[in-house]
């Protein structure tokens, strides 16, 4: 008698993972390139961080926020 579980099928396609490996190599590249920027120009450490900080975490939200959305659809899809 066979009692092996059946395979899962994931909700998350390759597809979709490699969205958001390229979203994340995306958002440390373009915080490398900001802190650069922002450093060139900036004489005290309190000029270099509190832009950076302030766009890193702005940037943050807007891509939660895309997560949680494509998360939702996909949810949806495969609920069908």
């Amino acid at each position: 008698m066979d009692t092996a579980t059946p395979k899962r099928k994931s909700p998350f396609s390759s597809a979709t993972t490699l969205c958001v490996l390229v979203a994340a190599i995306l958002y440390v590249a373009f915080g490398v390139w900001d802190f650069i920027r922002i450093d060139a120009t900036s004489h005290s450490a309190s000029d270099t961080l509190r832009p950076f900080i302030i766009q890193m975490f702005a940037l943050g939200v807007v891509l939660c926020a895309l997560c949680r959305e494509v998360r939702r659809r996909i949810a949806s899809t495969h609920s069908r």
